[in-house]
């Protein structure tokens, strides 16, 4: 029997529980306050284990016998966020060596605050008041903004050294009655904690409501005064999950049959309308814009990750729009790898995000076209898995948890770091929902699936690969699925219509090969000049292990930097392939067997084929099942499916990343996860929980799959140090050494402000002729290396100082002694990333980015 409904109406009876428990949330806001009112200033020594650090070298004992640490250009600590605003104060002195210049840049930051730290040898305070975010713990960075900040010992040496501090301190600002407001967090858990004790102990005191007020009292305020103790995660965590989980449920098992009665009014009658469509696009646009806080405060001015990948893709963006705009070749730029050129089809053109990044930039500069293409993908993503979910049976619920799940896999927000065209993956959830339709007879369906099929193939030829056999497998396992025991044997329309489905393939074939056409076309013609391939071992050295699926999301403020840690002998972004515990765990509840098999347990069968496969291929060619460790059996690598496609299927072997089948996992999952909430809420009677328990769920996987704010940090977009001065010289090609500094997408971006063509380039696949050219490149700075330069016409050396670390200043004296050239012009190359602190430590090849340089401009003679 159903329980009765309360004998107010629902709306009366609902206010009045909020406001109880308002007040009651608002009461434990006031005694937390009045708690860390009450603390004492608190203090750390460096070699305290509670004071988490990094960017430091070893603990050293100072003169005086006191512990103190050398900090890297940029380093800092994690602070309990306990108030709103915390004054952290470091105990730091700046010893140099004689004639090293004292820091001009040197700063202490956090949360967007920032100090100065003059010049002093000696030990002194440095304070910043601290806005406190949310989280357990703050971090405050002391961050080298000029080359000069930091130095290399005379002795030999190779720590890059910056400041030595002694100890931290931490006071709480007050700011409401002389009452310090807390952070986020322990207010928030503070807040929600009556909900918690009312949806335990309300049920418990029955009729006599006052003794669960009293007990719900009792305890917020034994709770709000342990915050500041030890117990302080645990309290907070707990409480904040478990009043979630306890208020939602409360709530919403008592009032759920008018709310979702409320909601099917609501949506009667406009099905796959503007209410339902206008709706899921708003809440997808707030989780892209809040996953990937604070990109959207910097959309004209910044991209999201270290200066890396991002920045070849911004060049692609200028490119389209100059080649547009000025009538030239959109497929080859003479003033790349000059004097050879560079053929785009070479590398990504990616036409479905650079065309569009280049009429927004016609309006708002490159960064705005690259962030609103990053950003719609997300949002785009989303409605593609939510209306594929739809198209094979999941209801709107579990669809648009499934669409969530997608759109913020640790997959996607890797790859945002700086493969644009990899987080683009919009259009392989459209070709597989238009697919859908087309098997059950949608007319224009196969013209819709062979239309974002190509715009999939145009996005990255590595979706060309995964997504036509994710498409291969969904029409293979549906005729299966559809065909086997329990669906009458008939198959789907696609196939037991034999006219129709050669109909329909011909039209698919016909728009995909239109629409694939013109960027094909240019990759075969440059894969005629030399082959587009990589070798076994460096197509495998991407690939994925067993362990990374498990992994936590490296990306989570909470836990991420365990998942960082433990990838730390992995490509980053490549190895961000954690499928989420709570999707995992709807999706064994889709494959749980019962007894009677329906549709849905069919369908789960299928994507758990899908996923299977696509996490098998994942793997690449040898078996890892921890990272970076292939697992070896009599001495021998285990070899995989992979390693057949790579040798005898034409394009496998242009792969570099099999790790990148890893985004078939990610969707797969997702409509199993879907799936899986549908199986679940089916087995709820109705009005009764049903939009609790999806409500509930949703959140989790939000609070599992949780990026923002955004680890990898902010790169400025700005011309760099030698534009300015580059621009106004006589014509003459500019080459960048050390080559290894050159080939990268921040210089190669770089040199579209200098108005002079670039001898240099980047792309996985560089010119034949310059390839050619690259022993003598490297040789640098040896007499072959001037002759090449000589030899293609350059006229200007941009240095990049920093590769040379603490060699630089002999380097640049002996550079000096060669009359090949003469020094023309330098300037240092502010910091222009902002990360973590930590984010170099747990990612050691993020530290050339995370220091500033030294641009130093030779003209050749």
């Amino acid at each position: 029997m159903h329980d009765p409904l309360p004998p107010r109406p629902p709306h009366r009876s609902l206010a009045g529980t909020l406001i109880l428990l308002g007040l009651l949330g608002l009461a434990a806001v006031g005694l937390v306050s009045a708690r860390l009112a009450g603390l004492p200033p608190l203090r750390w020594a460096v070699d305290d284990p509670a004071l988490p650090a990094d960017g430091f070298y070893a603990l050293e004992t100072g003169p005086d016998g006191v512990a103190l640490r050398w900090s890297r250009p940029s380093a800092g600590f994690l602070v309990p966020a306990l108030a709103a605003r915390q004054v952290v104060t470091l105990e730091l002195a700046l010893p140099r060596p004689a004639g090293q210049p004292l820091p001009r840049g040197l700063a202490l930051e956090a949360n967007g605050s920032r100090t100065p730290v003059l010049g002093n040898p000696a030990w002194a305070d440095v304070a910043v008041v601290a806005p406190s975010q949310i989280g357990l713990a703050n971090a405050v960075a002391l961050v080298a903004h000029e080359p000069d900040d930091s130095f290399y010992p005379p002795t030999g040496d190779r720590r890059h050294l910056t400041a030595t501090v002694r100890a931290v301190r931490l006071a709480l600002v007050p700011d409401v009655a002389g009452l310090p407001l807390p952070a986020p967090l322990p207010g928030l858990a503070a807040l929600l904690l009556p909900g918690l004790m009312f949806g335990i102990l309300g049920p418990l005191a029955g009729r006599w409501a006052w003794i669960g007020a009293a007990a719900t009292a009792a305890t917020v305020a034994a709770a709000a005064w342990l915050v500041p103790s030890p117990a302080l995660p645990t309290l907070l965590v707990g409480a904040l999950a478990g009043a979630l989980v306890a208020v939602s449920l409360r709530l919403l098992l008592v009032y759920g049959p008018a709310w979702e009665a409320g909601a099917a009014r609501a949506l009667a009658g406009r099905r796959g309308g503007l209410w339902e469509w206008g709706g899921l696009t708003l809440a997808y646009s707030a989780l892209a814009t809040l996953a990937t806080w604070p990109l959207v405060m910097r959309l004209t001015t910044a991209v999201p990750g270290w200066p890396g990948d991002n920045f070849a893709f911004l060049y692609k963006i200028w490119w389209v729009r100059t080649a547009l705009t000025g009538g030239h070749d959109l497929f080859h730029d003479p003033t790349v790898f000059y004097p050879f050129g560079f053929n785009f089809g070479r590398g990504e053109p990616t036409l479905p995000n650079t065309l569009p990044g280049a009429a927004l930039a016609l309006l708002g500069g490159d960064a705005l076209g690259y962030n609103a293409v990053l950003l719609a993908g997300f949002v785009l993503s989303g409605l593609g898995t939510y209306g594929l979910a739809r198209a094979v049976g999941v209801r709107r619920a579990g669809a648009a948890l499934a669409g969530v799940a997608f759109m913020l896999a640790p997959y996607r927000l890797g790859q945002a770091a700086g493969h644009l065209q990899i987080a683009a993956t919009q259009w392989i959830p459209l070709t597989l929902w238009c697919a859908a339709r087309t098997g059950r007879g949608r007319r224009g369906a196969a013209a819709l699936t062979g239309l974002c099929f190509g715009l999939t193939a145009l996005t990255a030829w590595y979706y060309a690969i995964i997504g036509g056999l994710l498409l291969a497998g969904y029409v293979g396992l549906r005729w299966l699925v559809d065909s086997g025991p329990g669906a009458g044997g008939r198959g789907p329309s696609l196939i037991r219509n034999p006219q129709s489905a050669i109909r329909n393939v011909l039209v698919f074939g016909l728009v995909a090969g239109i629409v694939i056409a013109p960027g094909l076309a240019v990759a075969l013609g440059a894969a005629g000049e030399a082959p587009l391939t990589h070798s076994a071992k460096a197509a495998d050295e991407n690939s994925a292990s067993v362990a990374d699926y498990a992994l936590p999301q490296p990306l989570q403020p909470l836990w991420g930097q365990i998942g960082m840690r433990a990838r730390l002998d992995e490509n980053i972004i490549e190895s961000a392939l954690y499928v989420g515990l709570p999707g995992l765990l709807l999706a064994a509840v889709a494959l749980w067997p019962r007894r009677r098999t329906g549709r849905q347990d069919r369908e789960a069968w299928l994507w758990a084929g899908l996923a299977l496969g696509c996490l098998v291929l994942s793997l690449g060619l040898t078996l890892r099942v921890l990272p970076g460790e292939v697992v070896q059996v009599g001495g021998q690598a285990v070899p995989l499916p992979a390693r057949l496609l790579y040798d005898w299927v034409p394009g496998f072997n242009s792969l570099r990343a099999y790790a990148r089948f890893g985004g078939g996992v990610a969707l797969a999952g997702a409509v199993l996860a879907g799936l899986g909430l549908t199986r679940l809420l089916a087995g709820l009677r109705r009005g009764r929980g049903r939009v609790a328990v999806a409500a509930t769920l949703t959140a989790l996987v939000l609070a599992d799959l949780w990026s923002a704010p955004n680890a990898w940090g902010l790169t400025d977009v700005a011309p760099d140090a030698v534009a300015g001065w580059l621009a106004a010289q006589p014509s003459g090609a500019v080459m960048r050494l050390p080559l290894t500094a050159a080939l990268a997408g921040p210089p190669l971006y770089a040199g579209t402000a200098y108005g002079h063509p670039l001898a240099y380039g980047y792309e996985t696949f560089e010119p034949p002729g310059f390839q050619a050219a690259r022993p003598a490149l490297l040789s640098f700075p040896k007499p072959a290396a001037f002759a090449q330069l000589r030899a293609w016409g350059v006229r200007y050396v941009v240095v990049a100082a920093g590769s040379y670390g603490a060699d630089w200043p002999a380097t640049r004296a002996y550079f000096a002694t060669l009359p090949a050239w003469t020094p023309a012009y330098s300037a240092a190359a502010p910091r222009r990333y902002a990360a973590p602190f930590w984010l170099g430590d747990v990612q050691p090849d993020l530290t050339a980015a995370l220091a500033p340089d030294l641009l130093v401009v030779y003209q050749l003679k």
